[in-house]
């Protein structure tokens, strides 16, 4: 069972321990109800309010991101093909999610690339989305929205694509630049993400590893 909250460098991470919460008191509704395994809904004024609480967010690691990295450019070590391909993979994934949760699916592709080990066959954010080592890693480039987001990428015509598609793809390109500048959501050894939170959720308390929930996705390690 899901006894834990944890901050670092202000993200609020969810693990799993035999110990009672020390903290209810400082916990946001909506937590509480993942924690008491209701069907907490996203739409729901205390997800709502929860999801927007920078203090449970990104406030803190945004303080640290400027200090660290406020010199730092994206592409002082990048290429604009990193940025195209991460942008328009968190295009696909992510599109209408928060910035935190932009921010972690650019951060899951980026801690493959740089994790080595099982991973170290992927050597460029390109690699990474298209990888079919084991198989297919990520849908959009089988179902035809990774091309189409290709596209809008490219001409951001708008008399192609809806106004919102064209902010949406605006959005995801700051979230990209900003991972490719060293922001992150989730720690560098959270490899995986979906959007089956609850079985996923179980999986990871089973085996204990740590997750995080951010929106409609859990990023977690493996399990």
């Amino acid at each position: 069972m899901l006894t834990a909250l944890t901050a670092i460098a202000g993200v609020l991470f969810l693990s799993c321990s035999d110990k009672a919460l020390a903290c209810e008191s400082l916990i946001p509704e909506f937590v509480k109800e993942i924690v008491n395994g209701e069907d907490a809904d996203p739409e729901s004024d205390n997800a709502k309010r929860f999801l927007s609480e920078s203090v449970f967010s990104t406030v803190d690691v945004e303080a640290e991101y400027s200090e660290n990295y406020k010199n730092t450019k994206w592409s002082d070590s990048y290429t604009k093909t990193d940025l195209k391909y991460l942008s328009c993979i968190i295009y696909c994934e992510a599109n209408s999610m928060s910035s935190a949760g932009k921010v972690a699916v650019g951060n899951v592709v980026v801690n493959r690339m740089k994790s080595g080990g099982e991973w170290a066959h992927v050597n460029t954010i390109k690699d990474v989305i298209y990888d079919r080592k084991w198989a297919v890693q990520f849908s959009p480039t089988v179902n035809g929205s990774l091309k189409k987001a290709l596209k809008l990428y490219k001409s951001m015509d708008p008399e192609e694509f809806r106004d919102w598609e064209i902010e949406y793809m605006n959005d995801c390109i700051e979230a990209a630049k900003q991972v490719l500048r060293g922001k992150k959501t989730i720690p560098d050894n959270f490899l995986y993400f979906n959007g089956y939170v609850s079985g996923s959720k179980k999986k990871c308390e089973d085996a204990g590893t740590s997750y995080k929930i951010i929106g409609g996705h859990i990023y977690f390690e493996g399990y």
